[in-house]
């Protein structure tokens, strides 16, 4: 099965209510009193859906911190196959920066443990749809809408569900909220549109 997700911002301590000193937390920030709790929040919410054998696309947003933030939630996935699109957050890895720990270092780029790193849009098919998958979501003068296309995003964190291309076209946020989905979960949220 295919699953999608996006923004999970692991270490992140601004989007995390307790650690953060955004001033509009109340509104902008997940309800958790620690990063380490949320952090198991995202873990947990993924290996319950997702298995070894799947594929997990995450449009963006990876984590934050040092390079080594990104293996540390990679490790603690068991999905062996994610596919990553980089996102306005993934500078490290973008540039594909050796991961350290201490004076020890990993082997692996961050780039390796993913299966396949992209930048927007990664395209592919999958039950007579075509699926387009970024951080960003499509700008009102994208033209994109043909009834068998499929744009997934990140990016907003849900805050734009409500406007026109939304509602309107074949669009839809998977940043997470707790909530993972797969491909035939979003093939039916459009179809119910």
């Amino acid at each position: 099965m295919i699953y999608f997700t996006s923004d999970l911002h692991g270490y992140h301590s601004n989007i995390c209510y307790g650690t953060s000193v955004w001033p509009d937390k109340e509104t902008n920030c997940r309800k958790y009193d620690t990063v380490c709790e949320m952090n198991n929040a995202i873990v947990d919410s993924i290996n319950s859906r997702v298995k070894k054998d799947d594929i997990l696309i995450h449009c963006g947003d990876w984590s934050f911190g040092r390079p080594i933030n990104a293996w540390r939630l990679r490790v603690r996935l068991n999905c062996a196959n994610i596919i990553h699109i980089n996102g306005n957050h993934c500078n490290a890895i973008r540039k594909n920066h050796i991961i350290f720990i201490g004076e020890d270092y990993l082997p692996t780029p961050i780039q390796k443990i993913f299966s396949e790193v992209h930048e927007a849009p990664f395209k592919f098919e999958y039950g007579g749809y075509d699926f387009i998958c970024s951080h960003y979501p499509p700008q009102p003068s994208t033209n994109f809408n043909t009834p068998n296309t499929i744009w997934v995003h990140g990016h907003n964190h849900h805050k734009c569900d409500n406007n026109e291309i939304h509602q309107k076209y074949n669009v839809i946020d998977v940043g997470w909220d707790g909530e993972i989905y797969s491909i035939d979960e979003i093939i039916n949220i459009i179809k119910n549109k």
